[in-house]
């Protein structure tokens, strides 16, 4: 009798500790998908098409970078430079 008790009680305990894990793991996940949902959401706040913001960056980048080569702009210094 007393040894069906033991093995009950560490069963119980057993069973105590999956619980405690799982909960455990079920918070840390539930933690980063709430950060992960914030962080798209900040990333999209007052921007309708995510897409076409970052495809009219990278073409305003483009144009920034001609404009600096037709005027002979150093990008990295800013100067302009001539040669005579």
């Amino acid at each position: 009798m007393l040894i069906n008790n033991k093995s009950s009680v560490i069963l119980i305990a057993n069973n105590l500790l999956s619980l405690a894990t799982f909960i455990v793991e079920t918070r840390r996940r539930q933690v980063v998908e709430a950060a992960e949902k914030r962080r798209i959401e900040e990333e999209r706040r007052g921007i309708g098409n995510l897409e076409a913001v970052r495809v009219q960056q990278q073409l305003d980048e483009e144009r920034a970078r001609r404009r600096a080569e037709d005027l002979n702009i150093d990008p990295q210094t800013g100067m302009k430079w001539q040669v005579n």
